[in-house]
């Protein structure tokens, strides 16, 4: 699925993640698993920030993981704000 959850990645983490980041940071692995283990130990309120913990894709774990580290308490502020206000939030489906 792309498309809205996109959206709540750039909401989460800001438009300039990803022209910034120009690769993984060691903390985020490359390969799958590694991938799939960074995205579920992500912190609970960022998960419950999408409609389902399973919109959550891989690719995003690069993006994720480096904005929590770099500022938590804006990231998780956001999320909940999202959470919140998730049940006026209507995702086209693909």
């Amino acid at each position: 699925m792309t498309g809205g959850s996109d959206l709540l990645v750039t909401v989460l983490v800001g438009d300039n993640w990803g022209r910034v980041s120009t690769g993984l940071t060691p903390s985020v692995q490359t390969n799958g698993l590694g991938k799939a283990l960074a995205l579920a130990r992500l912190p609970a309120d960022v998960i419950a920030a999408f409609p389902s913990p399973l919109d959550l894709q891989y690719r995003w774990a690069s993006l994720l993981i480096p904005a929590i580290q770099k500022d938590p308490d804006l990231i998780l502020a956001r999320a909940k704000e999202l959470r919140s206000s998730q049940e006026n939030l209507v995702l086209p489906s693909f």
